[in-house]
């Protein structure tokens, strides 16, 4: 009954006003108990599991130039090619993750840790702190469990050192998945570096929000005009990679117009590599506020709930 409302509801709306009800009929679900947080989930999925044309266009999923200019934005030293797109198996990939009672599905790291917003006082006021906002958004909203890490990979004997972050998080995070095998999403929160007049905001339900950016490796860097595989980054989930960050870009999209800035597309494998539901987001930059920055953190979470729960 409950989904059959949702669906009848959500029809007869505009696409940019369901967002709002669902969120409504998920605190009287939470508050009554009267069906699952996972079943909520399912509701979404089959009531919006079609992509309103302005969003995507069926028509053009096959043309890479069109899926380019809408969905990606590539860095010079590399290029995505038509077989790295198919958008037909990214829409039928299953994301969904099993919740077994505490167990954490869901590791949070911060290969730059030390990233900080305009306004931030200390490390912990940063990256991490946006961090902490998404780990609570997944426990408390949707029964996520999940684990944080806020180690500051990217200071080394009380140092700041970019170079080297993403060795360090690699052996750290492959001990961590070896303690919990039942982990099956990274997301590496981070921050862009923009030129001081550059800010990525945007108002999401009346709130300044920082703009997120999925960023996507390819391990593919172009030596002498020539597109060749980076040896010493390998990454064996670059398609799994890409159809997870793709879904989550259309699902911001849909449900937080202009939340999302394009994929970016860089040559390398950051920390992407170690599971195929790996994702590395950039939320705002360094001329955004911490404010802003944690608002978008129960954005992320929403969107995540809606591409990976049963």
């Amino acid at each position: 009954m409950m989904e059959k409302y949702v669906e009848n509801m959500t029809r007869r709306m505009p696409i940019e006003k369901i967002s709002i009800v669902l969120k409504l009929l998920l605190i009287i679900i939470l508050a009554f108990g009267k069906i699952s947080v996972n079943t909520y989930a399912k509701t979404i999925n089959e009531t919006l599991k079609k992509y309103p044309n302005d969003i995507l266009d069926t028509n053009k999923i096959k043309d890479i130039d069109y899926l380019k200019k809408t969905f990606f934005s590539i860095d010079p030293w590399t290029d995505i090619l038509p077989s790295d797109i198919d958008v037909t198996n990214y829409l039928n990939d299953d994301l969904t993750i099993s919740v077994d009672g505490n167990k954490p599905k869901v590791l949070i790291i911060h290969s730059h840790a030390s990233e900080l917003y305009v306004d931030s006082q200390c490390i912990d006021d940063g990256v991490i702190a946006v961090g902490s906002k998404l780990s609570e958004a997944l426990n408390k909203q949707y029964s996520i469990p999940n684990i944080h890490d806020i180690t500051a990979y990217d200071i080394v004997n009380g140092e700041f050192h970019h170079d080297g972050a993403y060795t360090r998080v690699r052996d750290s995070v492959v001990q961590t998945l070896n303690e919990n095998p039942s982990i099956e999403i990274i997301i590496d929160l981070q921050r862009d570096g923009v030129p001081q007049d550059i800010k990525y905001v945007t108002k999401v339900n009346s709130k300044p929000t920082a703009q997120i950016n999925f960023v996507n490796g390819l391990s593919r860097i172009y030596e002498n005009g020539v597109l060749q595989p980076t040896e010493e980054y390998p990454n064996s989930f670059v398609l799994k990679n890409l159809s997870f960050s793709f879904n989550m870009q259309l699902a911001a999209n849909t449900f937080f117009p202009n939340f999302a800035r394009k994929i970016y597309i860089a040559p390398y494998n950051y920390s992407l590599n170690l599971l195929p539901k790996s994702l590395l987001i950039y939320v705002g930059a360094q001329t955004n506020t911490k404010q802003e920055a944690e608002n978008a953190a129960p954005l992320i979470a929403e969107i995540l709930a809606y591409n990976v729960m049963n």
